[in-house]
């Protein structure tokens, strides 16, 4: 019964937990479609067929095998444009009937991304879909004018400010040089130009060469709506080339392109995807439609686009085109510089079209005040990173009061970062014309390293590249500085670099120090502080380390130094962002540097817990990021309390370490172990700046309840045990006394068996005794024989003396016997000297000699014969004397 109360408690406990849980967790979706289309088909297209039935689309074909071959032979420039042409028009040619015959209208045709615009209904894009080489089919979307903040007409008691921005960034300097950025082609992409204002006629002619409506809507010169013409295009081309001579533009001398990528169906403010890129590759071919004839853009210039909250990233990434199609433009040979945005000061609020590889990203400053030292960083300027913890924008320039042209035939100040974008287009074209052989990457590190920072900010006390990049533009510095910085496998082709390093770690990052001077310079580097967001905290530059700090740079060559970041212990999580600095003295170059410093979420045993501090409230929109690590994986709720003198209802987001979007209004669950990205955005109503603390705390409910459930099922096994003990213990207690009744007999039986023997040890006794005895006499009869056998041997020995004695004198007989022979060998020889002698005196009587020595040889053989017999016969008496003797000693 307690067991069954135990388990009924645990069920009603997981239940209200898991209402809990469904209530708080969402996993973000779009509407899912019920074909199976999975991520081929953009969600965004099945709300909008949902919405009104039918959808303006981009149906996307497959081209990875071009852009490999593009990757792997480094395709760039006109090549690049005639091979994307080419592989477009032959794949789009064999798919294009069918895409007709599925009832779809085609609009378009787009080469720079492989893509056939369409207009489609649910059932000529279930058709569409199951076509071989589709590889999607997206939303054809509408991106928005960067609009001016301010807009202010009645210019007559305004301090001309045109002629300040020009100074500010250094374009009268080059303009005195010559550079004014003549035979440049710049693209402004934007509303359509009055191409015949007074401030656009040069010499008698628009400065205006050429014109496109990318828009196929009819558009001429400018987008008009309700009669009223757009003024946002004829602003910014007189930024940038107005020949008025007391507000003059950057580059005067430059020809601008009028691609009009908006129209009156989207009331002058809304441009499609498919009419932005359109416009794009008209940029590429120039007016000729033609790659490589020398008419293509140089420069394109685009203040639109869109703001993407960062937690949006994941989905925006795979179903965008735009940012591919700009990034190519890059690599065809066009320097890209797009408007940061006007959703200043909050973090995260760059405009997404930033994200593309290899464009200028243009924040606004204030110049007003007629010098660097007192500008400072506009206050609607949009502010990075960009996702995740990427320096953002990559540059400044003067977008606040910026008098230029708008229709018709009128001025105006208007302030905006679509002002700053063509001071920095302008200054490109300068470049351009000075370094025709750099390519928009070169243009881009000349204008980003040369940067001198606005000293003023309302949300930072020292410059951040957060809040303006490396600072504002200037033309000459780029143009003459020697100096050229990147990273190693950094961000933005080596532009910044991210470190990711916990408390007390530390990290490292190569940066390239390169001189393209014509004079050997001698270079210090160094860091400044890193600075979190909104100033929050500050990572002193004490704690890193510069492995060269002074070089020396001669033409042509580069030099690797590492610096390496020690973060402390006590170091407040969050994105700490400042610059790395190389200086010869006349010229200083400098890169953004970012260090992320991960919280942890740390377990005690009761629970996980992690605590965030941060400076908020720059926004609205804004946007705060930081690194969370859970070292294990985890089912508890966490629980999320934000205070900032009282409580502050924010809204948290998250990126799971396998890159899933998971938000909650009370809480979120960390079920992977890994590094997640947690968003925080504050909410709209919410604008004052102050310090906020989030707490994140997960006490561990459901590792208890697992736990109680555990113990609960663990009981009610013991018990059940108990009783199968209790009944075993019974029936083995009847078996004991049984076996005990039989222990008594076999106890009896025992008794008997060691009475016998007994008997048996006392017969055994006296067999040892007995066996005693026997053992005692042999031991006498072997003492005895013992003697015998001693006496024996004394014999033996003297037998073997008394023989070696008999040998001895037998050796002596030989020993004479062998003299004597050897005696009577010399007296043969004496005696054979004799004869001769004799033979030589008496050569008459030879032959009475001859028979006297035969028979005197005779004889003395048989005496030799005899006598070594006789010899013989006693030793063969000896030898048989001594095998006597040594048989009578055996026995």
């Amino acid at each position: 019964m307690v067991g069954f109360a135990y388990r009924l408690l645990i069920i009603a406990m997981l239940g209200i937990i898991l209402l809990t849980v469904a209530g708080a967790l969402s996993i973000y979706a779009y509407p899912q479609d019920s074909y199976g289309w999975g991520s081929k088909v953009d969600p965004d297209v099945l709300r909008e067929l949902s919405r009104s039935g039918s959808a303006r689309v981009l149906i996307i074909l497959e081209d990875s095998s071009v852009q490999r071959m593009i990757s792997d032979m480094g395709i760039k420039g006109p090549g690049l444009v005639k091979t994307l042409m080419e592989s477009a028009y032959d794949s789009q040619r064999s798919i294009i009937a069918s895409i007709e015959a599925s009832g779809a209208v085609i609009e378009d045709r787009l080469w720079l991304v492989n893509a056939i615009v369409a207009k489609v209904d649910p059932n000529s894009l279930r058709v569409i879909a199951s076509l071989d080489g589709v590889k999607g089919i997206i939303l054809d979307r509408v991106y928005r004018l960067v609009n001016p903040v301010e807009k202010i007409y009645d210019v007559i008691s305004i301090i001309p400010q045109d002629s300040v921005s020009r100074r500010i960034v250094q374009a009268d300097l080059l303009e005195s040089m010559g550079i004014t950025g003549r035979g440049v082609k710049v693209a402004v992409i934007d509303t359509g130009i009055q191409v015949n204002h007074p401030w656009l006629i040069r010499k008698g002619t628009s400065v205006v060469t050429a014109e496109y409506d990318a828009t196929g809507t009819g558009v001429v010169n400018v987008c008009t709506y309700l009669g009223i013409p757009a003024e946002h295009g004829t602003h910014v081309a007189g930024i940038i080339a107005s020949q008025d001579t007391t507000h003059r533009g950057v580059a005067p001398g430059v020809d601008i392109y009028n691609v009009i990528v908006f129209s009156n169906i989207t009331q002058c403010e809304g441009a499609f995807s498919s009419w932005i890129i359109r416009g794009i590759e008209w940029s590429l071919l120039g007016p000729d439609g033609r790659p490589g004839t020398g008419d293509e853009a140089n420069v394109i210039s685009m203040s639109l686009g869109a703001l993407v909250p960062p937690w949006f990233m994941h989905y925006v990434a795979r179903y965008v085109t735009l940012l591919t199609a700009i990034s190519r433009a890059v690599d065809a040979g066009a320097t890209v510089v797009i408007a940061a945005g006007n959703d200043g000061p909050g973090g995260y609020t760059i405009n997404f079209l930033c994200y593309a590889p290899g464009v200028i990203c243009v924040g606004a400053v204030d110049s007003r005040a007629g010098s660097l030292s007192r500008t400072s960083v506009a206050i609607f300027s949009a502010r990075g990173p960009i996702p995740f913890d990427i320096a953002a924008p990559d540059i400044a320039a003067p977008g606040v009061g910026i008098i230029s042209s708008i229709p018709i035939n009128r001025s105006a100040a208007f302030s905006g970062t679509s002002m700053a974008t063509p001071h920095v287009s302008g200054v490109a074209a300068l470049l351009k014309q000075a370094r025709p052989g750099w390519s928009p990457l070169d243009i881009k590190r000349a204008i980003v390293v040369s940067a001198s920072p606005a000293p003023l900010s309302d949300i930072y006390e020292s410059p951040n590249p957060f809040d303006q990049g490396t600072g504002v533009v200037m033309a000459l510095d780029a143009l003459n500085n020697p100096i050229r910085l990147s990273f190693s496998g950094g961000a933005l082709q080596g532009q910044t670099q991210t470190l990711v390093i916990p408390p007390g770690s530390s990290a490292s990052a190569v940066l390239l120090v390169s001189n393209i001077g014509d004079s050997t310079v001698p270079v210090s580097i160094y860091l400044t502080d890193l600075v979190s967001y909104m100033g929050s905290s500050v990572l002193r530059n004490s704690s890193a380390s510069i492995s060269q700090q002074s070089i020396s740079l001669s033409p042509g060559s580069s030099s690797q130094i590492t610096i390496s970041v020690s973060v402390p212990s006590r170091t407040l999580p969050g994105t700490y962002a400042g610059y790395v600095i190389a200086s010869t003295g006349t010229h200083a170059a400098k890169l953004p540097i970012v260090v992320v410093v991960p919280a942890t979420l740390r377990e005690d045993a009761t629970s996980f817990s992690a605590s965030i501090s941060t400076i908020i409230g720059a926004g609205p929109p804004e946007w705060v990021t930081f690194r969370l690590f859970v070292p294990q994986p985890m089912d508890d709720l966490v629980n999320i309390a934000s205070y900032s003198d009282g409580p502050l209802p924010l809204t948290v987001y998250a990126i799971t370490p396998s890159n899933r979007f998971v938000t909650s209004v009370s809480g979120l669950r960390f079920q992977e172990r890994g590094e997640y990205i947690l968003i925080l955005e504050v909410p709209g109503f919410y604008a004052l700046a102050g310090r906020a603390i989030i707490t994140l705390s997960a006490p561990k409910v459901l590792r208890g309840l697992s736990q109680i459930e555990a113990l609960a099922s663990d009981v009610s096994s013991l018990r059940s045990g108990l009783e199968s003990v209790n009944a075993s213990l019974s029936q083995r207690s009847q078996a004991l006394e049984t076996r005990l009744e039989n222990l008594g007999s076999a106890v009896e039986s025992i008794r008997t068996a060691v009475q016998l023997l007994n008997t048996s040890l006392i017969l055994s006794q006296q067999q040892i005794d007995t066996l005693g005895r026997n053992l005692a006499s042999l031991a006498q009869t072997v003492s005895e024989n013992t003697r015998s056998i001693s006496n024996l041997t004394s014999s033996f020995q003297g037998f073997v003396s008394d023989a070696q004695k008999r040998f001895s004198n037998i050796e002596s007989a030989l020993s004479k016997a062998t003299s004597d022979i050897a005696s009577l060998s010399e007296r043969f020889s004496s005696f054979q000297n004799s004869v001769q002698q004799m033979l030589a005196s008496q050569q008459n009587s030879i032959a009475e000699i001859r028979g006297n020595l035969s028979s005197l040889s005779q004889s003395l053989g048989n005496t030799t014969i005899v006598s070594i017999a006789g010899v013989v016969l006693a030793i063969i008496g000896i030898a048989i004397g001594a095998v006597a003797f040594s048989r009578a000693g055996k026995k």
